[in-house]
C-alpha cells in the first residue's frame, strides 16, 4: 500500500516539473532580430506591421526587438542557443542552415512576387563616367555595406566570376559605408569611388514616395528579368526570410507564421510567403568558394571529392577493377595451375601406358617372328631330312647288291650313323612345329571394330598421329569374329606404321569395315603413291619388303596373323594414289 503512494508521489511529481519547466520556457522573452529590414531610413514598410503582428501572437510573452547592423552580429546571434525569431537575407539562412534554423516566410510584393527571385544588386556610377559594364570597373573602387555583404557585394562577385574574371582583387578598393545606402550614393557622387551598391527594388521604392536616390547616376549592366519590375546588375535570389531558431517551441513558432501569413499587405503589396528554391544562393557560395563551401579553396578530401567526384569514382573503379582482376588472375593462375599438372599428370601416365603397349606388342612381336621363322626353318628343313632319309634307304639297298660281303659291313655302319643323324634332325623339326604350335594365343569372340578403335588410340596416344589423320567409316555397333585380340592390334600396327614410315607426318588413314554374308573385310588405305605391279606382287611373298633397309618380318608376321585367323589378306593400289591392304576374316555375327 506505501509503495503505490509512493509511486502516485513520484509521477504527480514529474508531472508538476514539467509543467514548472513549461511555464518558465513560455515566460521566457522572444528576441527578434533584424537589420536592413527595420533600420530606420530605409527599413521596409513591413517592419512595424510584421512586428507588432508577432508581438500580439505570442503575448502574453515578451517580444524584444534588437537591431544589428552587421554580419558579425548576425552570425555572432545565430551561432548561440535562444529562442528568437529574425528576418535577415537568404545567404545568412542559408549560412546557418546546419545550426538548426529554419525558415518560416518569405517577403514579396508588387515589385517582387517572386519570393524565390527577388534580390540582388544594382550597381551605379556617375552619369559622366566612362564605366559602362560591369566588366569594366576592373581596378576601381566601389562603396558596400560591408566587405562581405550577400546583396551588396557577393552577388556582384558572381557575376564576376561567370564572366570569367577572377573576382579576388578585382576591384582595386572595396570601401565600406554601413547599411545606409544614401552615404553610399553619395561618395559615388563626390567621387570617392566610381560605384557603389544598392538592394534591387530600392530605388523604385524610395522614386513611389518621390525621392530620385540615383540623380546623377546610371546603372550599369541591366538584366532584364521576369520575376521582378526593377532594375538589376545581378541575378536574383530569395528574398528576405523570416527565420526561427531551433530552441523555439513549436507552438510559438506556428502562433508566428499564422500571424504573419494573415497580415494583410502594406504598401508595393509586401506580404508574407513561403519559399522553396534556395539553390541560386547555394550555387553563388559554391562558385565564389565561400561560407559553406570555403573548404574548395583548401586541398582537403572535401574539395578533391566536390571538384574531382566523376574522376575520384573513375580512380576508385579502376583501382577496383585492377584488384579484381589481379585477384581472378591469380584464382585463374592457380587453376590453370592445377589443370596443367593434372595434364602433366596424365600426360604422364598415357606416356607410360604407351610405352607399355608398345613393349607388349614388340615383345608379342618378337614371339609371333621367332614363331613364324620356326615354322618356316622347320619347314624347309623337314623335305631335306626327308630326302637324306630316302637316299640312305636306296644307297643300303645299292651296298648290299653291289659291294662285297668284306666292305658292306663299313658301308652299313656309315650308313646307320647317317640315318641316325638325319632322323635325330627331323625329331628337332618336329619338336620346333609342336613348340611354335604351343606357343600361339587362344581364340575368342572379339569385336574387330573395337580393335580398330584401341589401334587408332593407341597410336595416337604414342604420338605418332593425330586423331584427325585416322577415317573410321563402319556402318555396325559390333563385328564378331573368332580370334585373338592382341595379334590382331599388333597386325593392324603392323600396317598403321608402314605406312607411317612411308609417308611421313603428312600420312592419311583410312580403315573401312564391311560385311557380306559370312566374312568381314577390313580395308586400310593411306595417301601415299602408287606402287608398281611388280612390287605389289611381292609384297604377297614371305619376307618380302617394300623398304631397302627392311627385312620383310612386318608383312610376314601380318600375313602369319591372318593365315592363323582363317583369313586372307591382299594388296593393291588406290584410285586416288595410295596402297590398300584389305584382310579378309570370318564373321560371327555383326549388330
Amino acid at each position: 500500500m506505501k509503495a503505490s503512494w509512493y509511486k502516485l508521489a513520484a509521477l504527480l511529481s514529474i508531472a508538476w516539473a514539467g509543467n514548472i519547466c513549461g511555464a518558465i520556457q513560455k515566460s521566457e522573452p522572444v528576441y527578434f532580430y533584424a537589420s536592413e529590414f527595420s533600420l530606420p531610413g530605409i527599413e521596409m514598410d513591413c517592419a512595424a506591421p510584421t512586428i507588432e503582428a508577432i508581438r500580439k501572437a505570442i503575448a502574453p510573452r515578451e517580444l524584444r526587438v534588437v537591431q544589428l547592423t552587421s554580419i558579425k552580429e548576425v552570425d555572432k546571434v545565430f551561432g548561440m542557443p535562444g529562442q528568437f525569431v529574425a528576418v535577415v537575407g537568404a545567404s545568412t539562412y542559408w549560412r546557418h542552415l546546419r545550426d538548426g534554423i529554419r525558415d518560416i516566410a518569405t517577403l514579396v510584393s508588387h515589385h517582387q512576387p517572386d519570393p524565390d527571385h527577388a534580390v540582388g544588386a544594382l550597381v551605379v556610377v556617375r552619369k559622366n563616367s566612362p564605366i559602362k559594364t560591369l566588366d569594366d570597373l576592373e581596378g576601381h573602387s566601389i562603396a558596400v555595406n560591408e566587405p562581405n555583404g550577400f546583396q551588396a557585394i557577393q552577388v556582384v562577385y558572381r557575376e564576376i566570376a561567370d564572366a570569367g574574371h577572377e573576382w579576388r582583387g578585382f576591384f582595386s578598393n572595396v570601401k565600406s559605408y554601413g547599411l545606409d545606402f544614401r552615404q553610399r550614393l553619395e561618395a559615388v557622387r563626390n567621387g570617392e569611388v566610381d560605384a557603389a551598391t544598392v538592394n534591387v527594388c530600392y530605388a523604385e521604392r524610395m522614386a513611389a514616395k518621390g525621392i530620385d536616390v540615383l540623380k546623377d547616376l546610371k546603372p550599369l549592366s541591366i538584366k532584364r528579368q521576369k520575376s521582378v519590375s526593377c532594375m538589376t546588375s545581378t541575378k536574383l535570389y530569395p528574398n528576405w526570410s523570416l527565420l526561427a531558431s531551433p530552441e523555439l517551441d513549436s507552438s510559438t513558432r506556428v502562433k508566428i507564421a499564422n500571424a504573419v501569413y494573415a497580415m494583410q499587405p502594406v504598401s508595393d503589396g509586401q506580404r508574407w510567403t513561403m519559399a522553396s528554391d534556395f539553390r541560386e544562393t547555394d550555387e553563388l557560395y559554391r562558385v565564389l568558394k565561400t561560407g559553406p563551401y570555403a573548404y574548395l579553396n583548401q586541398w582537403t578530401l572535401r574539395r578533391i571529392w566536390e571538384e574531382y567526384r566523376l574522376a575520384v569514382l573513375c580512380a576508385l573503379a579502376a583501382i577496383a577493377f585492377f584488384l579484381w582482376h589481379s585477384w581472378r588472375t591469380s584464382q585463374i593462375v592457380v587453376v590453370k595451375t592445377a589443370q596443367l599438372r593434372e595434364a602433366l599428370e596424365r600426360q604422364k601416365q598415357l606416356s607410360q601406358y604407351a610405352i607399355d603397349v608398345s613393349k607388349r606388342y614388340e615383345k608379342t612381336r618378337r614371339a609371333l617372328t621367332i614363331t613364324q621363322l620356326s615354322s618356316m626353318v622347320a619347314h624347309e628343313l623337314s623335305q631335306p631330312l626327308s630326302g637324306i632319309l630316302l637316299y640312305s634307304q636306296g644307297i643300303r639297298q645299292l651296298v648290299c647288291t653291289a659291294l662285297p660281303i668284306s666292305q658292306q659291313r663299313v658301308a652299313l655302319d656309315v650308313l646307320a650313323k647317317i640315318e641316325a643323324r638325319a632322323r635325330k634332325a627331323n625329331n628337332i623339326v618336329n619338336y620346333v612345329r609342336s613348340y611354335a604350335k604351343s606357343n600361339e594365343l587362344p581364340f575368342n569372340e572379339i569385336d574387330l571394330l573395337s580393335i580398330v578403335k584401341t589401334s587408332v588410340d593407341n597410336m595416337v596416344i604414342a604420338g605418332k598421329m593425330s586423331e584427325k589423320a585416322f577415317q573410321v567409316n563402319c556402318r555396325y555397333k559390333y563385328i564378331w569374329i573368332l580370334g585373338s585380340q592382341l595379334e590382331l592390334e599388333l597386325a593392324l600396327n603392323n600396317i598403321i606404321e608402314n605406312s607411317i614410315q612411308a609417308i611421313g607426318k603428312s600420312c592419311r588413314i583410312n580403315i573401312d569395315l564391311s560385311v557380306s554374308s559370312q566374312s568381314v573385310h577390313l580395308d586400310v588405305s593411306d595417301n601415299g603413291q602408287n606402287v608398281d605391279n611388280t612390287l605389289l606382287q611381292s609384297l604377297s611373298e614371305p619376307l618380302s619388303t617394300s623398304k631397302k633397309e627392311g627385312l620383310g618380318l612386318g608383312l610376314s608376321l601380318v600375313r602369319c596373323i591372318v593365315d592363323r585367323h582363317a583369313g586372307t589378306v591382299t594388296f593393291s593400289n588406290t584410285k586416288q594414289g595410295g596402297l590398300r591392304i584389305t584382310m579378309k576374316f570370318p564373321v560371327l555375327r555383326k549388330k
